[in-house]
């Protein structure tokens, strides 16, 4: 439906906002700017699917080894073993908000930070603004939960809860490996064992990617780049990407647009590279855990998925889905009422392709 506008034209003798000395406004707000994770597991590097329904279903199937065993000269040796293929099925959940821009919303209110008559459009752009964020922020906690408990993010609604390592690997994700980051053993050493197991992990589950990242909650980068700078050896990376002293582009992990600013380190000894994450939404706690990093493959369009279910409602239903759906109500004394709602299931088909690691003995 059509937003209807306001006449902003207020003669000067009933605008009861003239006499307001407004000076310089402020303004806060209650989260931090993230997007680290989406930038880098996300964007160009997920898998988008749009379903008919809230099923996600795919064959899996693990392609064994067997070798020849020995045998009489006249046996046939052991029978080679089929591969068995099975089907995977996850179900996603329904998220959403709305927001309304009422008569008494503008009814004699001025604009933030000015004289000037409020008016619905304003109303309207502003909560649009704040969905978006909104939208972004649940973006970013899904990647996050992904990355630290290897399950989907279902925001405190009825959806299942699915945790990916045991569905997908048979088992539960591995405890996260100490790194002795008070110098006690060769850390160096020890990451490079790490770093030799995800390539493993990743060519079992036929995953290419560019790079290895340890994603860093506060305190494991801040020892893990001392041990660095106490070797000699730390260097910053120079060329289109310095992260130490300049802004990350989203390019760089596929997404267009925007900049990140975060301390990183290249390591001389493996080449992998350290960056820090410290942010939190809402709530205060890390979105990683200070004490922890989780080693992942960059670059790959193999691991992450994100499944998109449609609306449940007679224009929609068995339909190809949207990744979001917007209704619009006008009343004449409600105002405008606006439901937003996204179907989706964020999945990792490739758990065993994070490596969980903790500063701290358990």
């Amino acid at each position: 439906m059509t937003i209807q506008s306001l006449d902003k034209a207020v003669r000067s003798g009933t605008n009861s906002f003239e006499f307001i000395d407004v000076t310089s406004p402020t303004q806060r707000q209650s989260h931090a700017e993230v997007g680290l994770l989406t930038a880098m597991l996300g964007g160009g590097q997920v898998a988008n699917f749009y379903n008919t329904d809230d099923k996600f279903v795919y064959d899996d199937m693990v392609s064994t080894i067997q070798l020849p065993t020995g045998k009489a000269s006249d046996g046939y040796g052991n029978d080679l073993q089929k591969d068995k293929p099975r089907e995977l099925m996850f179900r996603g959940g329904s998220y959403g908000f709305r927001w309304n821009v009422s008569p008494h919303d503008v009814k004699s209110k001025r604009k933030f930070g000015s004289n000037e008559k409020m008016t619905v459009e304003d109303h309207v752009v502003a909560l649009s603004e704040k969905a978006d964020k909104a939208w972004a922020l649940f973006t970013e906690l899904s990647y996050a939960q992904l990355l630290t408990t290897d399950t989907n993010y279902v925001a405190g609604g009825p959806a299942k809860v699915y945790e990916y390592h045991n569905t997908i690997e048979d088992s539960s994700r591995p405890a996260a490996t100490f790194m002795d980051l008070d110098n006690t053993t060769d850390v160096w050493l020890a990451e490079q064992a790490q770093l030799d197991k995800l390539q493993e992990a990743c060519e079992k589950n036929g995953v290419s990617y560019t790079t290895p990242v340890f994603i860093c909650g506060s305190s494991y980068f801040d020892k893990r780049y001392a041990l660095e700078v106490n070797e000699g050896i730390a260097r910053e990376i120079r060329g289109p990407l310095d992260l130490a002293s300049m802004a990350i582009p989203r390019d760089s992990f596929g997404v267009e647009g925007g900049i990140f600013r975060r301390r990183y380190f290249e390591s001389e000894r493996t080449g992998a590279v350290f960056i820090r994450s410290s942010e939190s939404i809402l709530s205060g706690t890390p979105l990683i855990p200070a004490d922890k990093a989780y080693l992942v493959p960059v670059g790959t369009s193999e691991m992450f998925a994100r499944a998109f279910a449609p609306k449940t409602d007679m224009r929609y239903v068995n339909t190809t889905a949207l990744e979001r759906y917007v209704g619009v109500e006008e009343h004449n004394e409600r105002g405008i009422t606006v439901q937003e709602e996204q179907n989706v299931l964020y999945l990792n088909r490739k758990p065993a392709c994070i490596i969980a690691l903790d500063e701290a003995a358990s």
